[in-house]
């Protein structure tokens, strides 16, 4: 999974489980953004009791000498971070079958956030200029990622697909209180359903 589409909606961000959610340096929006790797979106988070939301970065440092970006990571590799929430309107994983991407929304367009894990993290990240055209910054970052499961098609592991763990609202709560572990989050197709991008 690359690419999502998220935008900031009362339903999604006014309360979770109860609670009002600071975000008054984030303006809602009425129409989807597009994020991809290395790309700031939206990322709800928690400090000692309360909840905030900030622009974060999407994407880790894979350490590899390429300086690769990963936007999802597997269960157990981030047990030692902080927990987050990614609301999301749509997302898009590689179908390796039909050779594309095949998009996807939360059941009835429900309000639902991808499960992941965010850090703070000093180094070299891509920026745009006034002119659009991409430069490095050093600086701190917060940084956050995906939580997936590998889900086969077909049964062949050969074409098993990343697809990002889904919470509801319901369940948001407790992800961030630690009161479900990533491998408690089973993938169940009928929350999502396919669409057009």
């Amino acid at each position: 999974m690359k690419t999502f589409h998220y935008a900031l909606r009362d339903r999604q961000i006014d309360r979770l489980d109860g609670e009002k959610i600071a975000a008054d340096d984030i303006p809602k929006k009425k129409s989807a953004s597009h994020c991809g790797i290395d790309m700031d979106a939206p990322v709800i988070a928690k400090s000692d009791d309360d909840l905030f939301l900030k622009p974060m970065r999407w994407g880790f440092p894979t350490g590899l000498p390429s300086e690769d970006l990963t936007g999802v990571i597997p269960p157990n590799v981030g047990k030692s971070l902080e927990r987050c929430l990614v609301p999301f309107e749509k997302f898009a994983v590689w179908n390796p079958q039909a050779l594309e991407n095949t998009w996807f929304r939360a059941e009835l367009n429900r309000p639902a956030y991808f499960a992941g894990y965010w850090t703070r993290w000093t180094g070299e990240r891509r920026v745009l200029t006034h002119r659009k055209t991409p430069s490095k910054k050093h600086s701190l970052w917060s940084i956050f990622a995906i939580v997936y499961d590998k889900i086969s098609l077909d049964q062949c592991e050969d074409d098993a697909i990343r697809f990002p763990k889904i919470l509801s609202k319901d369940e948001g709560r407790d992800w961030l209180d630690g009161q479900k572990g990533a491998d408690d989050i089973v993938f169940d197709p009928s929350r999502i359903e396919p669409i057009q991008a």
